[in-house]
């Protein structure tokens, strides 16, 4: 947070599965306000919706919690259960919702959490996330969430979101089909560049981040378990060795 404290999304009736979290109860998620020492400072519970949906299945929490540099809170949620329609919320720093928007008309998905959200350079938002049956970068207005730019792009499941230079670079998983894609893009979401590691060794990306040397670092989950692959490349996402 931006006065040093740190703020926490959960649900507190919530249940542990496979080593995840979820919730029956869509209409609510919980946060709290931690200090700079961790301590409490406000816990609220929050509405995301008023339909009055219970389920005894598992719908993920939520992801992708983030400050804006307005002071405003962001984060991902399924919006709508049994569809993984991909919903946002918008609050401001105290927990009240500004706006929240669930993508029906657009077939943008929550699928396996692949989804993840970041504020752009010109104070916008942008979203990578799965939409069948390709990944996608879309531009989003700041006061709705309203699409401004979409892209369909070759990342499958796009998992991780960074800023790169003038654009973002997306990594994603093509699931069953065991490969791992950087994808490049400008701030319109327009493609300049993608590559493909079809290596078995790495086969589930986990993170992304960039080097020094304005390439990037990915890091996933590796075979044969319980392996982990470190893969460093250069600007343009070739390979220059992995370990």
């Amino acid at each position: 947070m931006q006065n040093g404290g740190y703020m926490v999304l959960g649900i507190f009736d919530g249940f542990e599965s496979s080593g995840c979290c979820y919730t029956a109860d869509y209409d609510h998620r919980d946060i709290v306000k931690l200090d700079s020492d961790g301590n409490i400072e406000w816990q609220k519970e929050i509405e995301i919706s008023s339909d009055g949906f219970y389920d005894d299945g598992h719908l993920p929490i939520g992801s992708s919690l983030f400050e804006t540099s307005w002071g405003d809170l962001v984060f991902l949620t399924v919006g709508a259960p049994g569809n993984n329609k991909l919903m946002i919320v918008m609050m401001d720093s105290e927990g009240e919702i500004i706006w929240t928007k669930t993508y029906f008309d657009d077939d943008i998905n929550y699928s396996f959490g692949a989804a993840e959200i970041l504020e752009t350079d010109d104070e916008d938002l942008a979203l990578s996330a799965y939409s069948w049956p390709s990944g996608l970068i879309a531009i989003l207005d700041y006061e709705s969430g309203e699409i401004l730019e979409e892209n369909n792009l070759p990342c499958g499941y796009c998992k991780r979101i960074i800023k790169s230079g003038d654009g973002f670079a997306l990594l994603g998983t093509g699931g069953s089909d065991n490969y791992v894609s950087l994808v490049k893009v400008d701030n319109s979401g327009t493609l300049i560049w993608s590559q493909v590691y079809d290596d078995p060794s790495l086969w589930e990306p986990l993170d992304l981040i960039h080097t020094e040397d304005g390439g990037f670092l990915i890091f996933g989950y590796s075979k044969p378990a319980p392996y982990a692959t470190l893969v460093k490349t250069d600007d343009e996402g070739n390979e220059e060795w992995r370990k």
